[in-house]
């Protein structure tokens, strides 16, 4: 029988908002993942707004400079 993997997913941001959201997206709607775990350690551009939009679907960690 064939037993289901958990993967998380972690991954650490610092001024990526051209990127973050695509980013995001893909592992979120990896079946693969079940958590990403996403840590903004204290981006200056939009990266932690970007990344609050997806609030309900990640886990959000931000480290304030």
């Amino acid at each position: 029988m064939w037993k289901r993997s958990i993967v998380s997913a972690v991954m650490p941001v610092f001024n990526e908002e051209k990127t973050v959201k695509r980013v995001v997206e893909v592992l979120v709607g990896n079946p693969q993942v079940d958590e990403v775990v996403v840590i903004d350690d204290g981006s200056s551009d939009d990266s932690l707004a970007i990344l609050k939009k997806f609030a309900t679907k990640i886990k959000l960690i931000s480290i304030k400079k």
